[in-house]
């Protein structure tokens, strides 16, 4: 559970990076269908919690997956918090 509210936290961390170059509706679309831009931040942010090679890619796979599972309205929610914060 508690790598679960790990993983959150670092989405929401991913997101507020985001939101500073791109509009809501450009970054929902990217986290239903990550390109590289959204790889390459996501990847950034994790490299800042000291993580390389392949847990680094495990990571940003696994972060990706998290999303997927979430959805659009499951986005759509973790953009409300990432713009409260």
């Amino acid at each position: 559970m508690a790598e679960w509210i790990v993983i959150i936290e670092m989405v929401i961390e991913f997101l507020r990076e985001c939101m500073e170059n791109r509009n809501r509706a450009a970054i929902k679309a990217g986290l239903l269908d990550p390109g590289p831009a959204e790889i390459l931040a996501m990847r950034k942010i994790l490299r800042k919690q000291g993580l390389r090679g392949r847990a680094l890619r495990d990571k940003t796979m696994e972060g990706f997956g998290q999303l997927a599972v979430l959805g659009s309205a499951g986005i759509d929610e973790l953009l409300d918090e990432a713009e409260e914060k």
